[in-house]
């Protein structure tokens, strides 16, 4: 029977157990430890063998300018937190970090649409984000945008025509869900709250 007082000692020892798991890995990746900005990978997927047919993969390249535009925005998200000044070192050295992985699937998806014979959308000239005052706000919108790009690259992955790109994109999401459970443990919550991805 649900505790309608809370969460159970089992839920309550379940949750610390994961967010220092969660912060654990953080901390190792500071160390140059464990994933890169593409999972378990240390280098950027090959383009080696992706075709530039452009007729093939036209709509490919549609889709990755839709994870590219998501990219650009969360660049820009992290960058707002880290110029308002309110991250602790121990975070904003996770900040800054988890900005230089955007940058490499950023610098990743423009080079793989140039190769399809795309051509890369640009970032907007300007975002509307929230005011950030506070550390606790800092972190919840880099929650909110981690948790944003981790489903543009779920819901997207799916449709791509090239396996080369699919499984790029996998690579990329696995960096991406691992960031959104770092910052789901930095704000307070269950960095993993179900065995699927939602």
């Amino acid at each position: 029977m649900p505790n309608k007082f809370g969460p159970t000692g089992e839920n309550m020892n379940r949750r610390r157990f994961l967010s220092g798991a969660a912060l654990w890995s953080a901390g190792a990746v500071l160390a140059g430890t464990t994933a890169s900005a593409f999972g378990q990978a240390q280098e950027a997927p090959s383009l080696v063998e992706l075709s530039p047919d452009y007729q093939q993969f036209k709509l490919d390249a549609r889709i990755m300018n839709s994870m590219l535009a998501v990219e650009h925005m969360v660049i820009a998200n992290y960058q707002h937190v880290l110029d308002n000044r309110v991250l602790n070192k121990r975070n904003l050295e996770i900040a800054v970090t988890f900005q230089t992985h955007h940058k490499q699937h950023r610098d990743w998806l423009m080079q793989a649409i140039l190769k399809i014979s795309g051509s890369p959308g640009a970032p907007r000239d300007k975002y509307n984000f929230d005011a950030v005052k506070t550390e606790y706000e800092g972190l919840t919108e880099l929650d909110a945008m981690e948790s944003l790009s981790t489903s543009s690259y779920s819901g997207n992955i799916p449709l791509l025509n090239s396996k080369v790109l699919v499984t790029a994109g996998v690579q990329i999401m696995a960096a991406e869900a691992w960031h959104m459970a770092v910052m789901k443990s930095l704000t307070g919550k269950d960095p993993a709250p179900s065995a699927f991805l939602q």
